[in-house]
């Protein structure tokens, strides 16, 4: 059920399943065929000859998944090539189908021409082996093209490691032609005397909650790519170090975004059982900007970043060395975790200023001096002195001779 994965997002121990017991997604591609298996459990063929392959939903359709408007899987089919087959076995039935694209878009005499042809499959006997094969082939050629550049595989793994960041390795792990891909965690911070701005509420059936603090620092520096808002839904990044006006930017009362709040980081949770309830787009790589419930979110993730922004721009002044500063704000934050930032109370951002002890009055002034010397100064005052006393019968003479009283 995602929404209760979403919300394992907040568990402060953070709880990874060992390797062997996450279920894999592999993916490959070559210049050949797209090819994506999993071992999740497998797809039930009520729900392929009803959902899957349909266009849009019923009236009453609820899922608690991240499919909303049922065309994101037929879009992708048809948009990579010209034939696919896709097959998937639970341990209560199966099924398997293939169509050739081409063919069939010629047809279009009837409804029944844009049936997907649907067989049935045995059942797998155990859940291990229970799961799902799609591969795409024919493809187009603009397809091929960006396969054999390397640019697909390379913008697909990271894509995959930050829209689901949340996901991979904790509850599920995806390889791309055999190579595994590492979740791309969000930089927090939260300062070491202080606290974060947080803030979480509900809307209509949505639970939000709302975070703004410093980021956490790579080699002494802020990462100018990963600052920002960053939007999650249902666990999914939406957006990432998103830096426009549709996260508030340059909307009163924020501020356009500069570089000296490179160290600023937003995060804006959405969760719900409903997906139709979230504020993102068709392709939910984007936001919804007519979203009631997102408009009412971004009005408070402008309050709760005002006091990090103010933080940044009274310690960057004009033409000055950005190096320092970032050293010094590193010395006050430690990395920490969402859930870590979160607390059960709404608050705001605030770093406390650590109390300047007062310097001791006294300071041991040590050196070193020759024996010969020493003992000149013991026949000279007739005392027989140690060493600590010469140092400062000497000290005092110093002071006295000078008129530094």
């Amino acid at each position: 059920r995602l929404s209760e994965i979403a919300s394992g997002i907040w568990d402060k121990k953070q709880v990874k399943k060992r390797p062997s017991e996450l279920p894999v997604i592999q993916v490959s591609l070559t210049e050949t065929a797209f090819e994506i298996k999993d071992n999740c459990g497998g797809i039930d063929l009520d729900d392929a000859l009803n959902e899957v392959f349909n266009f849009g939903h019923p009236i009453g359709w609820t899922s608690e998944s991240l499919g909303v408007y049922g065309i994101g899987l037929k879009r992708a089919l048809f948009k990579l090539g010209d034939h696919f087959e896709m097959s998937s076995q639970t341990r209560k039935n199966g099924f398997r189908c293939q169509l050739d694209v081409a063919e069939w878009v010629k047809k279009d005499n009837s409804t029944d021409d844009w049936t997907i042809p649907i067989t049935e499959q045995d059942p797998v006997s155990s859940l291990a082996n229970a799961g799902t094969k799609i591969r795409v082939d024919r493809l187009h050629d603009e397809v091929k093209l960006r396969i054999r550049s390397g640019t697909l595989e390379e913008s697909l793994c990271r894509s995959i490691s930050t829209t689901f960041s949340f996901f991979l390795e904790r509850y599920v792990r995806i390889l791309v032609n055999g190579q595994r891909v590492e979740p791309s965690p969000i930089p927090t911070s939260k300062p070491s005397r202080g606290s974060v701005s947080f803030e979480r509420f509900s809307d209509d059936g949505v639970e939000i909650r709302i975070l703004a603090t410093l980021a956490k620092q790579e080699d002494g520096r802020y990462d100018q790519t990963k600052s920002g808002w960053y939007v999650i839904c249902n666990g999914r990044a939406v957006l990432t170090a998103d830096k426009s006006e549709i996260t508030g930017w340059g909307i009163t009362p924020m501020p356009g975004y500069h570089t000296k709040f490179g160290g600023f980081i937003g995060l804006v949770f959405f969760e719900s059982k409903d997906p139709l309830k979230m504020p993102w787009t068709t392709t939910k790589r984007s936001l919804n900007r007519e979203s009631a419930i997102y408009l009412r979110a971004r009005g408070k993730m402008a309050v709760a970043a005002r006091p990090v922004l103010t933080f940044m721009n009274n310690k960057y002044g004009a033409d000055v060395d950005i190096a320092p500063i970032e050293r010094e704000i590193a010395r006050t934050t430690v990395g920490a975790t969402p859930a870590q930032l979160a607390t059960s109370k709404t608050m705001q951002f605030n770093v406390v200023k650590a109390v300047q002890q007062p310097k001791p009055p006294t300071t041991s002034v040590q050196y070193s001096a020759l024996n010969s010397d020493l003992e000149k100064i013991r026949k000279h005052l007739q005392r027989r002195m140690g060493a600590n006393k010469i140092g400062e019968h000497t000290f005092k003479y110093f002071i006295e001779q000078e008129g530094l009283e």
